[in-house]
């Protein structure tokens, strides 16, 4: 199946923020939009308020109840969780790819058949913080269409 997802520049410039201010810890959102036929659109953003007392360097420990206030908040909002994003926080000397796979394969069983992205950030030489994102479905072909 093939999917096109729209996820407006203000999305990701509100997660990439997000990530800088948790770093060097991660963090995580849901996110809340819309689907018509191929097309899902990313509307929101969803951080749970407590996602900071479960994100470490190194993970982010999932709690069942996120699934059901970011469901009310979908609602509230007349749309659906199309997925989640996490962050990655590397500090100087790391490679930012080193388990890109092991986190798809997280990502694909917590979240299977939803759409999922993940923002890198890495800490620069000089210190200065760089962030990207990178979006896929574990059961769907994604085709990114960044637009406001």
């Amino acid at each position: 199946m093939r999917m096109v997802l729209t996820v407006p520049p203000s999305i990701e410039r509100q997660f990439k923020r997000a990530a800088r201010k948790a770093w060097p810890r991660e963090t995580w959102a849901f996110l809340i939009g819309t689907i018509a036929g191929d097309h899902a659109y990313v509307d929101e953003l969803f951080f749970p308020e407590d996602v900071d007392a479960y994100c470490t360097e190194g993970s982010v420990h999932i709690q069942d109840r996120w699934f059901v206030d970011a469901a009310e908040q979908a609602k509230e909002s007349e749309a659906v969780i199309l997925g989640a994003g996490h962050s990655h926080p590397y500090r100087k000397g790391f490679n930012c790819l080193r388990d890109r796979a092991h986190s798809e394969a997280d990502m694909d069983t917590s979240l299977a058949k939803m759409i999922s992205g993940v923002c890198v950030v890495q800490e620069m030489k000089d210190g200065r913080l760089r962030a990207s994102m990178r979006w896929w479905g574990p059961s769907v072909e994604l085709r990114v269409e960044r637009g406001d």
